[in-house]
C-alpha cells in the first residue's frame, strides 16, 4: 500500500469535501481512500487492493460518520475471519469470511454515487464449502452484545459474481449480513445481483430483534437464496422493491414465541417478486399491500407461503403460480412441526395457479373480495400426504373461476377440494364457470351466484363462541352467552356430531341453556348452525271421528281416504305434536308419524306419545335414521288401539326443518 499527500481528483459525480468523512474512489489504475481533509490514508492497484482500502476507510470513518464510495467497479475479497456464534473466543463457532466489516456497534452511512455507478463486486473464488463469504457484515463479535444503532447502505450496486463462486449454501452467506441487538438500519436505492447466497439477511436467528429496519427502492436479481431475509426483526418497512429469479423473494421469519412476544409491526408494500416467492413464518402483525408475485417459471416455489403467523393482513395484491401442480398460495399451521396457529386476512386479492389457493393444517383464513383463478382447483386443502386438516376458510364476495386445466392429464377443475376436517364458508361469492366439488370436510354457501355455486346455496349460519361443545344432556346445550334476544323459540338448528349433521329446533332458551327438539345430542357438538324462520314447515293432519278402535299404521289413508306426498325440498321431521277433541275413556292410545313406512318417533318403544285433550310434543324422541323426507315420500300417522277405542277427532302437527 502506498500513502501520499497528493490532493484528490474529484469526478463530477463525487460530492464536495465536507459531505463525507471518508471517501474511496478509483483514479485511473489506482484505488484511493482519503479523509474529508483530502489526506490520502490508503491507496493501491485498482482491482487488487480494493479490499485493503475499504478496511482502512472503515477504520478511519468516525462513529456516526459517512463513508462515500465513488463511481467505478471495486473488486472485493472475503479475506477476514469472523465467528457468528459464541460468547467469547473459547466458545466461538460458525466461522464466516467477510470483505467489508462495520463491526461492534459502529454507526456508519455507507453510500455510493448511484446504482450502476458505484459497483462492489466479489472477486472470483470467495465462497465455497468451509469458506462462507459475506460482502458487507454488520454485527458485534459476540452473540448477545448490542450492535449498531444506525447503519445505512445506499446508492450502489452489489454484485456477488455468483458464476465465479462455488454452488454451496450456508445460512447467512451473501451480500449483506447484519445481526446482534440492533436498530435503525436502512438499505436504500440498491441493486443486489448474482448473489451466491442471500441478498440482504438482517436478523439474529431468534436471539433478539433488529428494530427499525427500512428497505426501500431496492432491486434484487438472481440470488441463490432469498433476496431479502429478515429473521426476528420488528418495526420493519419494506417497500418499492423488485426481486427476480431468486430462490425466494421475501422471507420474513421469526421465532416460535410469536403468539406471546410484542407486536412485530411489519409493513410490506409495492413489492414485485418475479420467479421468487414470499414467505411469512412465525411472525405477527404483518401488513402487505400492493404486492405482485409470479412464480410461474420457478417450479420449486410454494408461492405465497404463510405458516404459523397471526394477525396477517394482505390487501390489493396478486399472487400467480401457473407451474403445473403448484400453488400460488400456501397457508399452513402445525402440519410438519408444531410451530403454532395461523390467522390471515385477505382483502381484494387475486390468486392464480394450478392449485390457486392452498390452505392446510390448523390455519384460519378470511377473504373479502378478490378472485381465485384455478386450473386444477381454486381452493385446495390437500397436503403431500393427504393428512386430515383442521383449517377454516371464510370467503365473502370472492369470485372463483374454474378454468381449463393444463398438462397431459386433464382432470376436471375443482372449485373446492376439501380434505377431512376442513371447512369452507362462502358468503355472497360468485362462480361464473361450472366446476366440481370434492369434499371430505364441510362447506357452506349463502347467497352465492353463478353456475358453479348457485346449486350449493344454504341458509344456515354458524354459531361460534356462544356455547359449550359438550351437551348438558341429550336435549340441552350449555350457553356461554345470553342469546335470548337473538334466537327466537322455534329457530331451526343444524348440529354436527362426530362429522354427521343432525337437525332440530329451539324448543326453549334461557340465558344459560338451550333446549332442543329433534335428533338427540349424543356426543360433543362439532359445530352449531342457526337457520331462518322460512326454513321451518308445519303440516297439520286432521283425523275426524273415532281413530283408536284398533291399531293402524295408515290413519290418513284409512280414515281420510287420502294420501300425503311430500313435494318440497329435502327436510327433517324434528317434532311431532298431537291433541284429541275427545280422550279415550280407558287407556290413551299412542300416536307417532312415519315417513315412507319408517317410524320417526322413538317414545314408548317407537309407539309415540299418548294422546289426550292437551297438546303434547316430542323432545329428542326422534329417530335420526328415519326423520329425513324428500320429494315423493309418503307421510302417515300411526296409532295403537285405545283402552276403550273411543278417542276422537285427532289433530297432529308435524314440524319439518329444511335441509338447506
Amino acid at each position: 500500500m502506498v500513502i501520499t499527500a497528493n490532493p484528490p481528483k474529484f469526478d463530477k459525480r463525487q460530492p464536495p469535501r465536507g459531505d463525507y468523512d471518508v471517501i474511496v474512489y478509483i483514479d485511473g489504475s489506482q484505488v484511493i481512500a482519503e479523509d474529508s481533509n483530502g489526506r490520502k490514508i490508503a491507496s493501491g492497484v485498482a482491482g487488487t487492493d480494493d479490499t485493503d482500502c475499504f478496511d482502512t476507510a472503515v477504520a478511519a470513518c468516525p462513529h456516526n460518520g459517512k463513508l462515500y464510495v465513488g463511481p467505478g467497479t471495486f473488486t472485493l475479497e472475503a479475506n477476514k475471519l469472523f465467528y457468528l456464534n459464541g460468547g467469547d473466543e473459547s466458545s466461538a463457532s460458525n466461522p464466516f469470511y467477510y470483505a467489508i466489516g462495520i463491526l461492534d456497534g459502529k454507526n456508519i452511512d455507507f453510500c455510493g454515487s448511484g446504482v450502476g455507478s458505484t459497483i462492489l463486486k466479489m472477486a472470483p473464488g470467495q465462497h465455497y464449502e468451509g469458506h462462507h463469504a459475506v460482502m458487507i457484515l454488520n454485527r458485534t463479535h459476540w452473540w448477545w452484545n448490542d450492535g449498531a444503532t444506525m447503519f445505512v447502505v445506499r446508492d450502489m450496486t452489489l454484485d456477488g459474481n455468483k458464476a465465479e463462486q462455488n454452488v454451496y449454501h450456508h445460512d447467512g452467506s451473501g451480500l449483506i449480513l447484519t445481526g446482534s441487538i440492533a436498530r435503525n438500519f436502512r438499505f436504500q436505492r440498491l441493486w443486489l445481483k448474482d448473489s451466491f447466497g442471500y441478498g440482504i439477511y438482517c436478523g439474529n436467528n431468534g436471539s433478539g430483534p433488529v428494530t427499525g429496519l427500512v428497505i426501500n427502492d431496492v432491486r434484487i436479481t438472481d440470488c441463490y437464496k432469498s433476496g431479502i431475509m429478515t429473521d426476528t426483526a420488528s418495526q420493519v418497512l419494506i417497500n418499492n422493491c423488485i426481486i427476480s429469479n431468486s430462490d425466494s423473494g421475501l422471507q420474513i421469519l421469526g421465532n416460535t414465541d410469536y403468539q406471546t412476544r410484542p407486536r412485530d409491526n411489519i409493513v410490506i408494500s409495492d413489492v414485485i417478486c418475479m420467479q421468487a416467492g414470499i414467505t411469512l413464518w412465525c411472525v405477527n402483525d404483518v401488513t402487505m399491500n400492493g404486492c405482485y408475485m409470479d412464480c410461474t417459471n420457478a417450479p420449486m416455489q410454494y408461492g405465497l407461503l404463510v405458516r404459523s403467523a397471526i394477525r396477517v393482513m394482505v390487501s390489493a395484491s396478486r399472487f400467480v403460480n401457473n407451474t403445473n401442480q403448484k400453488y400460488s398460495t400456501s397457508i399452513d399451521a402445525n402440519t410438519y412441526m408444531p410451530d403454532g396457529p395461523t390467522d390471515v386476512f385477505f382483502n381484494n386479492c387475486d390468486f392464480e395457479g394450478s392449485h390457486a389457493f392452498r390452505i392446510l393444517g390448523e390455519s384460519v383464513c378470511t377473504m373479502h373480495g378478490g378472485r381465485i383463478k384455478g386450473y386444477r382447483s381454486c381452493v385446495y386443502m390437500v397436503g403431500e400426504y393427504e393428512e386430515p386438516v383442521d383449517c377454516k376458510l371464510s370467503m365473502h364476495g370472492v369470485e372463483l373461476l374454474a378454468l381449463q386445466p393444463v398438462g397431459e392429464h386433464e382432470e376436471p377443475t375443482l372449485l373446492l377440494d376439501i380434505a377431512e376436517g376442513g371447512e369452507v364458508q362462502l358468503d355472497n361469492c360468485k362462480a361464473p364457470k361450472a366446476g366440481y366439488f370434492q369434499s371430505s370436510g364441510q362447506y357452506y354457501a349463502r347467497d352465492c351466484s353463478g353456475v358453479g355455486l348457485e346449486g350449493f346455496n344454504s341458509r344456515w349460519r354458524k354459531e361460534e363462541g356462544t356455547f359449550t361443545a359438550t351437551p348438558a344432556s341429550t336435549s340441552t346445550i350449555t350457553m356461554t352467552m345470553d342469546r335470548r334476544n337473538e334466537i327466537p323459540i322455534g329457530t331451526p338448528l343444524r348440529y354436527s356430531i362426530g362429522g354427521t349433521y343432525y337437525y332440530g329446533i329451539v324448543a326453549g332458551l334461557t340465558d344459560t341453556l338451550m333446549t332442543v327438539a329433534g335428533a338427540p345430542l349424543t356426543a360433543d357438538i362439532d359445530a352449531l348452525f342457526l337457520g331462518n324462520s322460512e326454513m321451518v314447515f308445519q303440516k297439520d293432519c286432521l283425523i275426524p271421528g273415532v281413530f283408536d278402535g284398533s291399531a293402524s299404521s295408515t290413519l290418513i289413508q284409512s280414515i281420510l281416504k287420502s294420501y300425503s306426498f311430500w313435494r318440497n325440498r329435502p327436510a327433517y321431521l324434528v317434532q311431532i305434536s298431537h291433541i284429541a277433541a275427545t280422550a279415550d275413556t280407558g287407556t290413551a292410545p299412542n300416536v307417532t308419524a312415519t315417513i315412507s313406512g319408517g317410524v320417526v318417533g322413538t317414545d314408548n318403544t317407537n309407539e309415540g306419545l299418548p294422546v289426550g285433550t292437551s297438546l303434547v310434543s316430542t323432545g329428542v324422541g326422534i329417530n335420526s335414521t328415519n326423520y329425513r323426507i324428500e320429494s315423493g315420500n309418503v307421510i302417515e300417522l300411526k296409532t295403537t288401539a285405545g283402552g276403550n277405542g273411543d278417542a276422537s277427532d285427532l289433530t297432529a302437527f308435524l314440524t319439518f326443518v329444511s335441509e338447506s
